[in-house]
């Protein structure tokens, strides 16, 4: 069993500033900052649902945190790799993986959402059909495209047991726990993914600044654990 944490990047100074994110490198705010930082204590902390009878996921290594090149994603996993190397002693690198950046707004790039003027009707129907694109930018389709070979090559890298496992459901070990920093279009387009569920409504589905979404691969079953969870505005359960 692999538990796969999907993590939205912190507050950038492009969202303070009610911006369209796309390509543009904007960096964490202060408020952000401190998000990613509870961000990584809830991840290392977390026990599954189904605790005692499955693994509770807390000491369970992590193997990899892959993240988006732009600085924002970076930043926010960086608590978690600075915590990661200090209790698992090694040196916990990024992998960066171009395949689950932000879209690309094209023109509109890093543009404030009070001025859109004339493209605001288009950026408003962009999520809802699939091959249309931002004005020399990529299109949700795009994005949809990229983000399911990331997922590929994850799950090769990471291998699950197959649906012919037949281990009794309490005894299914928590092998490995991986982590992924992106943006909130591609968090919930890998979120479809690994489900296996269809990507048509991708729109309804919010994503908050630093939220974790978990998801449980085992047997060939794929489980929703952990949906847009927010550290920052929920009270997390003393032991």
């Amino acid at each position: 069993m692999i538990l796969v944490y999907l993590i939205r990047h912190a507050e950038s100074t492009g969202n303070a500033e009610h911006r369209l994110g796309g390509l543009t490198d904007f960096p964490l705010t202060d408020r952000g900052k401190g998000q990613a930082r509870q961000a990584a204590d809830f991840v290392l902390g977390f026990q599954s649902p189904d605790y005692p009878f499955r693994q509770s996921g807390a000491g369970t290594p992590f193997t990899a945190i892959y993240t988006s090149p732009l600085r924002r994603a970076k930043e926010t996993a960086k608590p978690l790799a600075e915590r990661l190397s200090a209790e698992q002693s090694e040196d916990f690198d990024f992998i960066e993986d171009e395949r689950i950046t932000e879209i690309d707004a094209g023109k509109l790039d890093g543009a404030p959402f009070a001025e859109l003027g004339e493209y605001a009707e288009l950026v408003r129907r962009i999520p809802y059909h699939p091959d249309l694109a931002f004005p020399g930018g990529e299109s949700h389709g795009d994005v949809i495209r990229r983000t399911q070979s990331f997922v590929k090559d994850l799950l090769k890298r990471h291998p699950v047991p197959g649906r012919e496992d037949t281990m009794p459901y309490g005894s299914v070990e928590l092998r490995e726990r991986v982590a992924v920093f992106s943006h909130g279009i591609t968090v919930n387009y890998l979120l479809h993914h690994l489900l296996e569920i269809p990507t048509e409504g991708i729109h309804r589905f919010p994503a908050a600044n630093a939220a974790i979404n978990i998801v449980e691969l085992a047997r060939g079953f794929p489980r929703l654990l952990l949906y847009n969870y927010s550290p920052e505005s929920s009270s997390m359960p003393k032991e």
